[in-house]
Protein backbone atom coordinates (compact mmCIF):
# COMPACT_ATOMS: atom_id res chain seq x y z
CA UNK A 1 0.00 0.00 0.00
CA UNK A 2 2.68 2.61 0.96
CA UNK A 3 5.96 2.79 -0.17
CA UNK A 4 8.18 2.46 2.51
CA UNK A 5 11.76 2.67 1.26
CA UNK A 6 10.53 6.00 -0.35
CA UNK A 7 8.59 7.19 2.85
CA UNK A 8 11.75 6.78 4.95
CA UNK A 9 13.93 8.10 2.17
CA UNK A 10 11.71 11.31 2.21
CA UNK A 11 11.52 11.55 5.69
CA UNK A 12 14.77 11.38 6.27
CA UNK A 13 16.11 13.95 3.15
CA UNK A 14 13.41 16.22 4.28
CA UNK A 15 14.18 16.25 8.24
CA UNK A 16 17.75 16.44 8.07
CA UNK A 17 17.56 18.94 5.73
CA UNK A 18 15.39 21.07 8.14
CA UNK A 19 17.27 20.26 10.74
CA UNK A 20 21.18 20.98 9.11
CA UNK A 21 19.55 24.55 8.28
CA UNK A 22 17.40 24.77 11.57
CA UNK A 23 21.11 24.33 13.48
CA UNK A 24 22.98 26.80 11.15
CA UNK A 25 20.23 29.32 11.77
CA UNK A 26 20.52 29.29 15.53
CA UNK A 27 24.44 28.85 15.12
CA UNK A 28 24.34 32.25 13.29
CA UNK A 29 21.87 33.92 16.00
CA UNK A 30 23.45 32.49 19.08
CA UNK A 31 27.10 33.79 17.78
CA UNK A 32 25.71 37.40 16.38
CA UNK A 33 24.04 38.05 19.77
CA UNK A 34 26.88 36.85 21.81
CA UNK A 35 29.41 38.92 19.73
CA UNK A 36 27.26 42.04 19.25
CA UNK A 37 26.59 41.74 23.15
CA UNK A 38 29.50 40.08 25.30
CA UNK A 39 28.03 41.11 28.58
CA UNK A 40 24.62 39.14 27.81
CA UNK A 41 26.09 35.93 28.58
CA UNK A 42 23.03 34.38 29.93
CA UNK A 43 21.56 34.33 25.66
CA UNK A 44 20.98 30.62 25.86
CA UNK A 45 20.34 28.44 23.39
CA UNK A 46 16.99 28.06 23.85
CA UNK A 47 16.67 32.18 23.42
CA UNK A 48 18.74 31.45 20.03
CA UNK A 49 15.66 29.04 19.16
CA UNK A 50 12.88 31.25 20.15
CA UNK A 51 14.37 34.07 17.84
CA UNK A 52 15.30 31.86 14.61
CA UNK A 53 11.82 29.68 14.53
CA UNK A 54 10.12 32.70 12.69
CA UNK A 55 11.96 31.79 10.21
CA UNK A 56 11.38 28.06 10.22
CA UNK A 57 8.15 27.81 8.29
CA UNK A 58 9.81 29.76 5.47
CA UNK A 59 11.89 26.93 4.75
CA UNK A 60 9.99 23.84 5.32
CA UNK A 61 7.98 24.41 3.06
CA UNK A 62 10.10 24.09 -0.12
CA UNK A 63 11.71 21.36 1.70
CA UNK A 64 8.82 19.38 2.51
CA UNK A 65 7.54 19.97 -0.88
CA UNK A 66 10.69 18.30 -2.47
CA UNK A 67 11.03 15.31 -0.42
CA UNK A 68 7.06 14.81 -1.25
CA UNK A 69 7.36 15.22 -4.63
CA UNK A 70 10.10 12.40 -4.01
CA UNK A 71 8.02 10.28 -2.96
CA UNK A 72 5.19 10.86 -5.12
CA UNK A 73 7.27 10.12 -8.13
CA UNK A 74 6.31 6.77 -7.88
CA UNK A 75 3.02 6.17 -5.79
CA UNK A 76 2.16 3.08 -4.48
CA UNK A 77 -1.17 3.39 -3.96
CA UNK A 78 -4.56 4.01 -6.76
CA UNK A 79 -5.85 6.56 -4.77
CA UNK A 80 -3.48 8.68 -4.67
CA UNK A 81 -5.22 11.30 -2.29
CA UNK A 82 -5.64 8.60 0.64
CA UNK A 83 -1.96 7.88 -0.24
CA UNK A 84 -1.16 11.49 0.38
CA UNK A 85 -2.76 12.20 3.43
CA UNK A 86 -1.34 9.22 5.27
CA UNK A 87 1.99 9.90 4.61
CA UNK A 88 1.36 13.29 6.06
CA UNK A 89 0.47 11.99 9.13
CA UNK A 90 3.49 9.68 9.26
CA UNK A 91 5.53 12.53 8.43
CA UNK A 92 3.76 14.60 11.18
CA UNK A 93 4.07 12.44 13.79
CA UNK A 94 7.65 11.08 13.05
CA UNK A 95 8.82 15.26 13.01
CA UNK A 96 7.50 15.77 16.13
CA UNK A 97 8.31 12.54 18.10
CA UNK A 98 12.34 13.20 16.48
CA UNK A 99 12.05 17.14 17.56
CA UNK A 100 10.89 16.26 20.87
CA UNK A 101 13.90 13.76 21.49
CA UNK A 102 16.35 16.51 19.65
CA UNK A 103 15.60 19.23 21.15
CA UNK A 104 14.25 18.26 24.81
CA UNK A 105 15.91 14.62 25.52
CA UNK A 106 18.79 14.59 23.53
CA UNK A 107 22.32 14.73 25.93
CA UNK A 108 24.12 17.82 25.42
CA UNK A 109 25.41 20.45 27.73
CA UNK A 110 22.45 22.94 27.72
CA UNK A 111 19.04 21.53 28.44
CA UNK A 112 15.70 22.88 26.98
CA UNK A 113 12.47 22.45 28.57
CA UNK A 114 9.65 21.66 26.48
CA UNK A 115 7.98 25.10 27.18
CA UNK A 116 10.82 27.15 25.82
CA UNK A 117 10.49 25.03 22.39
CA UNK A 118 7.35 24.70 22.24
CA UNK A 119 5.09 27.06 24.21
CA UNK A 120 7.06 30.18 23.93
CA UNK A 121 7.66 29.61 20.22
CA UNK A 122 3.66 29.81 19.28
CA UNK A 123 2.57 29.89 16.26
CA UNK A 124 5.67 28.95 14.52
CA UNK A 125 6.24 25.76 15.91
CA UNK A 126 2.52 25.31 14.96
CA UNK A 127 3.80 26.30 11.25
CA UNK A 128 6.06 23.96 11.13
CA UNK A 129 4.04 21.02 11.67
CA UNK A 130 1.32 21.88 9.89
CA UNK A 131 3.49 22.43 7.09
CA UNK A 132 4.81 19.43 7.25
CA UNK A 133 1.57 17.79 7.29
CA UNK A 134 -0.07 19.75 4.19
CA UNK A 135 2.92 19.15 1.95
CA UNK A 136 2.30 15.60 0.42
CA UNK A 137 -1.53 17.00 0.49
CA UNK A 138 -0.42 20.23 -1.94
CA UNK A 139 1.95 17.37 -4.37
CA UNK A 140 -0.84 15.21 -4.87
CA UNK A 141 -3.12 18.37 -5.34
CA UNK A 142 -0.87 19.93 -7.92
CA UNK A 143 0.76 16.92 -9.57
CA UNK A 144 -2.52 14.36 -10.08
CA UNK A 145 -5.16 16.97 -10.03
CA UNK A 146 -3.78 17.51 -14.23
CA UNK A 147 -4.30 14.25 -15.03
Amino acid sequence: MINITNLIIGFIVGFVTVYLIKRVHIKRVLTKKRVSNPQKKSFTLANAYQKAVVFFPIYYLPIWIVSSIYYFSNPAYKDVVVEGIVVAVIWFVLAIVLDIFIWIYSPKKEKNHWKEIYIKTQPWTLLMYYTILISPIIVVLIIYKKQ
